[in-house]
């Protein structure tokens, strides 16, 4: 009967557990293969563009929300320019009243809501003339006043993100 004894030492003096939990001399580290390495590359810069993609996407769609969302505003800025008119007119003639107040309190929530949506009234009165916020409809001269500079406002202008939606117009002083 040939039994083999399992704990009999190694004829180089390792035990068998340590036989068991060294590196084999004979099988060398795996060589890592170049094609995994390129692959991992292009999946990290795929996912980098794909990031790029959607966070470019969402940007130009917030942008062209807010492109639709002004031009509908400038279709109605007209409308609350006529209302001011309205108004003024009314104030002019010393009107009061239910009516009065009503219209005010309309003007007063169109205002409200403009400057929630970032929408402001370009200044010009007393301001040099700037094209790319006022329409100069008119000319004329006055005492001491610099030549360029906005004497009377015509028509209100509004502006939203730095950008004349619709430009004021107005006259402008000239040189005597």
């Amino acid at each position: 009967m040939n039994e083999h004894n399992t704990n009999t030492p190694d004829p180089n003096g390792a035990s068998p557990e340590a036989a068991i939990d060294a590196p084999s001399a004979v099988s060398p580290a795996p060589v890592p293969d170049p094609r995994v390495a390129e692959l991992e590359s292009l999946v990290i810069h795929l996912k980098a563009d794909f990031d790029n993609y959607k966070k470019r996407t969402m940007k130009e769609v917030a942008s062209s929300s807010r492109s639709g969302e002004l031009d509908s505003v400038k279709r109605f800025l007209p409308a609350v320019t006529n209302l001011e008119r309205a108004v003024a007119a009314a104030q002019g003639t010393g009107e009061s009243g239910p009516l009065f107040e009503g219209l005010q309190q309309i003007l007063s929530q169109f205002h409200t809501i403009l400057a929630g949506m970032g929408i402001e009234r370009i200044p010009a009165v007393g301001l040099p003339f700037d094209p790319l916020l006022h329409d100069a409809v008119a000319a004329g001269s006055k005492p001491d006043v610099i030549p360029g500079t906005v004497i009377d406002e015509y028509e209100a202008g509004y502006r939203a993100d730095g950008k004349a939606l619709i430009p004021a117009k107005v006259r402008v002083a000239t040189a005597e």
